[in-house]
C-alpha cells in the first residue's frame, strides 16, 4: 500500500499526478492522508483537492493534526497502524515536524518526496550537502522546541538517506541534482 502525507492543495495535486506516473496500476492501493492547515481557505481548497482525488479512487482520509490540545498526539496514534503497514511512504513536505515526527514510526522501504516547488530544491540541497533538515526561514533558531525536536529531526534525515534496504526519491520537474543513491 502506498500511503501519502499533504499539507496543501499544491503537494495533494503532486500526488495525484505521482500516483497516474509512478503509483501503480491500482489509484485504490495508494491512500492519501491529508493534514490540514488550520487556514479556512487552505482547508477549502484541501477538500476540493480531496474530492478529485477520490474521484480517481485514491482513498483520502481526513486527519485533524493542529488546532486544538493534544490533536497532535491523537493524530500520532491514529494514524500509527496505518504508517506501520505502508508499503510506501510519500510525503509532501519533508520539512513538517509533523511528518517528520511521522516518519520515526515508518517501516517501508521505500520513500518518496513529491514535488513542493522551491522547498523540493532547498530539501534536496540540504540532504546533499548533509545538513539537519530546516527550512530556510527558520535557519539559526534553537529554541527550546527545536531542542525537543532535535531527535524526531535526526531520525527523518536518516529515513531520507538512502541505504542498501530503503531507496528515496524524489518526484519532480524542478532543476534538482540529486544526492547519491537518490532517484529524482
Amino acid at each position: 500500500m502506498n500511503l501519502a502525507f499533504v499539507e496543501s492543495p499544491v503537494q495533494l495535486l503532486n500526488v495525484l499526478e505521482w500516483v497516474h506516473t509512478q503509483g501503480g496500476d491500482d489509484p485504490a492501493a495508494t491512500t492519501v492522508v491529508v493534514l490540514p492547515p488550520v487556514d479556512p481557505m487552505s482547508r477549502g481548497q484541501l477538500r476540493r483537492m480531496a474530492e478529485l482525488a477520490r474521484d480517481e479512487g485514491i482513498t483520502v482520509r481526513w486527519q485533524e493534526a493542529r488546532g486544538e490540545s493534544g490533536a497532535p498526539l491523537k493524530a500520532l496514534r491514529a494514524l500509527a497502524g496505518l504508517v506501520r503497514r505502508a508499503d510506501h511512504i510519500v510525503i509532501g513536505d519533508p520539512f513538517s515536524r509533523y511528518v517528520q515526527l511521522l516518519l520515526t514510526l515508518v517501516r517501508a522501504d521505500r520513500l518518496t518526496v513529491v514535488d513542493d516547488g522551491t522547498a523540493t530544491m532547498e530539501f534536496v540541497a540540504q540532504l546533499a550537502r548533509g545538513e539537519r533538515l530546516t527550512r530556510w526561514h527558520r535557519r539559526g533558531r534553537t529554541g527550546p522546541r527545536e531542542l525537543v525536536l532535535a531527535p524526531v529531526t535526526a531520525t527523518a534525515r536518516r529515513r531520507f538517506t538512502p541505504t542498501a534496504r530503503h531507496t528515496v526519491e524524489v518526484f519532480t520537474a524542478m532543476p534538482v541534482e540529486a544526492p547519491p543513491g537518490v532517484a529524482v
